[in-house]
């Protein structure tokens, strides 16, 4: 394809907690290349976010057999995570970017827009932290997402600390043995739990939502304690859901790399309400930009 048939070229970035995936799309929305790269996060790292969404636009343009210095044609339009913060927005939108054009939302609201491809509805993301929307035009109805320190059960930072907490518990004998603990004392090579305490001091929430799989696995191995840990997130995301359900939104989505496992431990009644995502956030935040920028 010719640059001029690419033209004009949109870039759709998602960033969450974890990691910033960017896609190069063109006027038909084919994607042309895809890019990933670390946290994006403002609230948490300012400096890494910028140097994620660059990064991953760079790594998608060179995906597409185009020059990084091509990052410059690129209408963008990015969701991340802490942006619905004031501080975390402000700190992006003032950022002399590498642009022709870039608008900014959330990451929650590019995903919803991406689940039911540029059409109303509900959505709800368990990642690294986990919160839900339901968005009818300019009405954005939206649940929980109040971080990993305040909140954010079931989501897989919270699964992680979880995980720590009562291996810990469970090594000084405080509480019921759990198989967690061998599974954490086996991912960090360690003798003994002061070397968990070590490894996980101060760490931020992507560290811990690393671990969520130690919760998962113990309890396919029959392990009481990960199954009540569990069932007291699946429950918690249950209620989110339901509480979107009262509104009556169009569809209901869940997206984020934890949804597909937390799942099957959810109530009946969000079981059979989950309809798969149409498109990516990262189209979505292509749809996004459309609207904003008004290009087609």
């Amino acid at each position: 394809m010719s640059k001029a048939e690419n033209q004009p070229l949109f870039l759709g970035i998602d960033g969450g907690g974890s990691k910033c995936r960017s896609i190069v799309v063109n006027q038909r929305n084919e994607i042309l290349g895809t890019g990933v790269s670390g946290p994006a996060n403002p609230m948490n790292s300012f400096e890494t976010t910028i140097h994620s969404i660059v990064e991953s636009a760079e790594l998608a343009l060179l995906d597409a057999g185009m020059e990084k210095s091509s990052i410059s044609q690129l209408n963008a339009g990015a969701g991340l995570a802490g942006v619905n913060f004031k501080e975390g927005y402000d700190k992006i939108m003032a950022w002399d970017n590498p642009f022709a054009k870039f608008c900014l939302t959330t990451d929650l609201h590019t995903a919803c827009i991406g689940a039911h491809d540029g059409q109303d509805g509900a959505v709800m993301i368990v990642g690294t932290g986990s919160i839900g929307i339901d968005v009818r035009g300019d009405d954005h109805f939206i649940l929980g997402g109040h971080g990993f320190l305040q909140g954010d059960m079931g989501s897989g930072a919270w699964f992680g600390l979880q995980a720590v907490r009562r291996a810990l518990t469970s090594a000084d004998l405080l509480s019921e043995p759990t198989i967690m603990l061998d599974l954490l004392l086996k991912h960090f090579d360690s003798a003994t739990h002061l070397d968990i305490m070590e490894a996980m001091a101060n760490k931020p929430a992507k560290n811990f939502a690393q671990l969520a799989r130690i919760v998962f696995e113990a309890e396919k191995l029959g392990d009481a304690v990960a199954r009540e840990v569990i069932e007291q997130g699946a429950d918690y995301l249950s209620r989110l859901a339901l509480r979107l359900f009262e509104r009556n939104p169009r569809r209901f989505s869940m997206v984020g790399g934890l949804s597909p496992i937390v799942l099957p431990f959810m109530a009946k009644e969000v079981r059979e309400r989950v309809e798969p995502t149409l498109q990516e956030p990262e189209m979505g935040a292509v749809y996004y930009a459309r609207t904003v920028f008004e290009l087609s």
